[in-house]
């Protein structure tokens, strides 16, 4: 009987174990973001961000990428606690090499996604893969990286041919204006 007693209390102590170290800390930084203010600046980032997802959307026929561009646009469009958090994702990660660093974390037992601040500094267009990358982690069939690669090449492709035609529309009314 002492056994089984043992090896109940030693169960009990690796699930609230586990708990505290991964489920807690992702719960208590949305608790802490949530206190921190309104953030505008990083909701106007997101919608530039979002706009490029739905523009990627409308030029897209593949139906898959559709359901992902989709669910991208629709579940992570607003900064908010458990939605997108903008919030310092520590690095380097020994999985990795030592000069990359984490710059997107989808946790998935807690809502919402975190994006490194470091990606105020690049362009929308960069960070809307990134929040396309990390909705994937959410997104059928919800494990690994196995579909998430395979599509994101896809989404890279469907994100250069967006700025391409966006560059060629706006070359285009810059000589339209020049003639005028």
């Amino acid at each position: 009987m002492k056994i089984v007693r043992f090896v109940r209390d030693v169960l009990i102590g690796v699930v609230v174990g586990l708990f505290c170290i991964h489920v807690l800390p992702a719960y208590l930084s949305g608790l802490y973001y949530a206190q921190t203010g309104e953030h505008y600046e990083e909701q106007q980032y997101l919608d530039q961000c979002i706009v490029h997802l739905e523009m990627m959307r409308a030029f897209c026929d593949d139906p898959d990428l559709n359901g992902v561009l989709d669910y991208a646009t629709r579940r992570y469009s607003r900064i908010g606690p458990w939605d997108v958090m903008i919030f310092p994702l520590a690095g380097p990660n020994a999985l990795l090499p030592k000069d990359w660093k984490v710059v997107g974390c989808n946790v998935p037992w807690c809502p919402g996604i975190t994006l490194d601040p470091s990606l105020l500094l690049e362009s929308p267009e960069e960070t809307a893969l990134v929040i396309a990358h990390e909705a994937m982690h959410d997104y059928w069939p919800y494990y690994g990286h196995a579909h998430i690669t395979p599509r994101e090449r896809k989404l890279r492709v469907l994100s250069n041919h967006v700025l391409d035609m966006e560059r060629t529309w706006a070359w285009e009314q810059k000589q339209a204006w020049k003639r005028k």
